[in-house]
């Protein structure tokens, strides 16, 4: 009777959630125009949990979301330490508050009175991640008010009159280092997720010098908060540029990409901590259902339900651990989107949880990858058979003319062959085993034979 009276206990506290639940290290991030407030949250936890296919959702304190650089003392009614700590999570085990990178009357860089008052208001936010057992903040630092005087990342003679470009920078990376210690204060172990941490600066940068891109100062600030984080905190680079990707090696090689573009904006003794930077990956849901005529592509809907289902699967394969959803015309919690996209992340969530807690002893396959005309693109770039207690990868049947093998674990390249021979083998080490193996062959045509192993 007791073991019946504790299974009735978990079935109503713990009820199987109408879109499956998975256990993953891969984890599926909900945010967008409809994210939620602590009230609506405390409310509504046990629906949004149960009719939505997800692992955790970005919200905020209230209905719009707070701005980093504000110098008004939050107040315990805005904060809702007591409601945040009522609310009952459990499908949702990994959360983040919502902070957008501004300042209603500027950053105050050079101002150590108003950075007083923001170091108190980031402490008392990381009071608030830990009360309500979330995982961190996701930072926004994309600007977009009216008024470009209020842009904290613009360099200008007009409002730094007596300081050089570099001289301000040395104010913004020591605010960096305040920014990331006082997150740290309560959650030693808080992420930073950064929707843009590197591509909008190289992307302005690639057009004009630097200092009168309107992400001039960025740089000082992210090399101020690698300074300042502790061993266990984490800085996440969201790759927002990654909401148009339609293939599957833009996903595999965007991480690497984005680490080059960091080393070109930070000091070499910063290289081995760039390194250790998380990756994540996003979808952009309106841009891949059209939601707006702009974004319109040509795809009928049978294309759009494939490309969403492609980039899902590619985003988690190559993310270090979060996928994040964003869409700014549907609500997900109010009325959950067509059931039919909801199955396709479960399946794709299924899929790739399959792959990498694989307990066959091996597995086996070859090069291909699924186009947007439903075709599975197999080519005869290789065949691959994987130990998974040897850890260790065969590879043979190397299509000729194959110039380089590389071999990534999650978002980073482990292994470059220059000129393979057409039969090789990779051991790797445990902790690179249990990530998702990704081998992806390219020829004298700079043509791709990619091949998801597990």
């Amino acid at each position: 009777m007791k073991i019946l009276f504790i299974s009735i206990l978990i079935l109503y506290f713990f009820p199987k959630p109408l879109y499956g639940q998975q256990i993953n290290d891969k984890k599926l991030i909900e945010f967008g125009w409809d994210y939620p407030n602590v009230d609506y949250l405390k409310a509504n936890i046990y629906e949004m949990e149960k009719n939505t296919p997800f692992d955790g959702v970005v919200f905020s304190f209230q209905s719009d979301p707070y701005y980093a650089f504000d110098t008004d003392r939050l107040s315990s009614n805005y904060l809702k330490f007591d409601d945040l700590s009522k609310i009952q999570w459990h499908k949702f085990t990994d959360n983040f508050i919502f902070i957008w990178g501004v300042g209603k009357s500027g950053p105050h860089w050079t101002d150590d009175d108003s950075w007083i008052k923001i170091i108190d208001n980031l402490t008392r936010i990381s009071k608030a991640i830990e009360i309500s057992h979330s995982k961190g903040i996701v930072f926004d630092p994309e600007f977009y008010l009216a008024n470009p005087l209020l842009n904290p990342w613009i360099y200008n003679k007009e409002s730094y009159p007596q300081l050089s470009y570099e001289q301000v920078g040395e104010f913004v990376k020591k605010r960096g280092i305040q920014f990331i210690q006082a997150l740290q204060t309560s959650k030693p172990d808080v992420k930073v997720l950064c929707f843009w941490l590197w591509e909008l600066v190289a992307k302005q940068n690639r057009t004009q010098p630097i200092i009168n891109t309107a992400m001039a100062l960025y740089p000082f600030f992210i090399e101020g908060m690698l300074e300042g984080k502790n061993k266990e905190s984490q800085l996440i680079d969201g790759n927002e540029t990654g909401y148009w990707y339609t293939n599957a090696i833009d996903f595999i090689t965007s991480a690497g990409e984005e680490r080059a573009n960091a080393k070109k904006y930070l000091p070499p003794f910063l290289w081995s901590k760039i390194d250790k930077i998380t990756f994540a990956q996003p979808l952009f849901y309106d841009g891949i259902f059209a939601l707006k005529p702009a974004f319109d592509r040509g795809y009928d809907k049978e294309t759009q339900n494939r490309l969403f289902r492609n980039n899902l699967y590619y985003a988690l394969q190559t993310t270090d651990r979060y996928v994040w959803l964003y869409s700014e015309q549907l609500n997900w919690w109010k009325k959950p989107d067509e059931v039919v996209v909801a199955k396709i992340i479960t399946g794709v969530k299924n899929k790739a949880d399959n792959n990498i807690h694989n307990i066959q002893e091996k597995t086996s396959g070859h090069s291909s990858f699924e186009t947007l005309s439903g075709e599975d693109h197999s080519d005869p770039g290789f065949n691959f058979n994987y130990s998974v207690q040897k850890r260790t990868l065969f590879i043979s049947n190397l299509k000729k003319g194959t110039k380089t093998i590389n071999i990534y674990a999650n978002s980073r390249l482990i292994r470059s062959v220059k000129n393979p021979l057409s039969d090789t083998s990779f051991t790797f080490n445990k902790q690179q085993s249990k990530k998702n193996i990704i081998v992806v062959a390219k020829d004298t045509n700079n043509q791709f034979s990619i091949a998801f192993v597990n």
